[in-house]
């Protein structure tokens, strides 16, 4: 059978293993609206290879809106469109290590994290984490040990845990990353999806330290099939990412899929999508904790590291 979506979902029925959404929640409609604007446009220039940093108009509108969300300036000069996060987690090990380098990545973490730090040959180490995310205290000891080039943290909703790391321990990690020089891979796909309350700012607060790489998601607030994200960080770093022989060959990421995202920010869809989902998210995860109280502290969940990884 020929295939069209990595997963076949079935209805009626919520599949625990992936994080995909239903069908009826992707913005079918709206995509189709915003393509047809942007056709009308005249300007074929988003059928021709991309710039590397990705399409302007994107970069522009999705800075604003980071701005309103975030809390904080996010600048289209510290935005870098990805063809998603696992993507960008390829490109930043692609160009940021070298075989034989270390990352630190959390325990326990998105187990499909492990397979992209593998392809690019580098040892990985792994650190505890408690109620409120990556143990910095403990990372302290195993940055000195093993001096990584990357320490990979899934700071909000955690994946699988849940925790959110607080700002002391943030602020700590950004000063540990300044001292020994590695770089922050914050995989924040799940900083828009928060359901009660605000979490701490984005990493990309601290963009300009050049120690900081903050992912994004289209996936997350629009649809997976864009096959795009985003990267913010300091000029210098993009601007290495950019020089990817992938990137320089065939250019930037998804320039079609690009100016329909954009079209999709001036017909207003984007910021209303990423609102909607979390209404049904949010009612789905009450009727879940109700019917999962006897799992407790989510021990059946957790199946162990790989047994080639080491633990510290």
């Amino acid at each position: 059978m020929l295939k069209t979506a990595q997963t076949t979902l079935t209805e009626g029925v919520i599949n625990l293993a992936v994080g995909h959404p239903s069908l009826h929640m992707l913005p079918l409609r709206e995509m189709e609206q915003a393509a047809a604007h942007r056709f009308a446009q005249g300007n074929a220039e988003f059928l021709q290879y991309g710039y590397e940093w990705g399409d302007g108009f994107l970069r522009t509108e999705l800075a604003a809106y980071l701005t309103r969300e975030y809390g904080f300036p996010v600048s289209a000069e510290q935005t870098f469109i990805s063809g998603g996060t696992s993507q960008a987690i390829d490109l930043c090990c692609a160009m940021l290590t070298r075989p034989g380098d270390t990352v630190i990545v959390e325990d326990p973490t998105y187990f499909f994290a492990f397979g992209m730090f593998r392809d690019h040959g580098l040892n990985i180490v792994t650190a505890p984490v408690d109620e409120q995310g990556l143990d910095v205290d403990a990372l302290e000891t195993l940055v000195a040990q093993h001096r990584p080039k990357l320490v990979y943290t899934i700071p909000v909703h955690q994946n699988p845990a849940g925790v959110t790391l607080p700002q002391e321990r943030r602020e700590k990690l950004v000063r540990l990353a300044q001292e020994h020089g590695f770089t922050i891979l914050a995989d924040e796909v799940y900083q828009l999806l928060t359901f009660e309350g605000t979490p701490p700012p984005s990493f990309a607060a601290w963009a300009d330290t050049g120690q900081v790489v903050s992912l994004g998601s289209f996936s997350k607030i629009l649809a997976p099939g864009t096959r795009l994200g985003w990267i913010n960080a300091r000029e210098d770093v993009l601007e290495r990412l950019a020089q990817n022989g992938a990137l320089v060959s065939g250019g930037g990421y998804s320039p079609l899929g690009a100016a329909w995202s954009a079209a999709c920010w001036s017909w207003g869809c984007s910021p209303s999508t990423s609102a909607s989902c979390a209404k049904p998210f949010a009612a789905a995860r009450g009727r879940w904790q109700t019917r999962s109280t006897n799992c407790a502290r989510w021990g059946w969940i957790f199946s162990g590291l790989p047994a080639d990884i080491s633990s510290g």
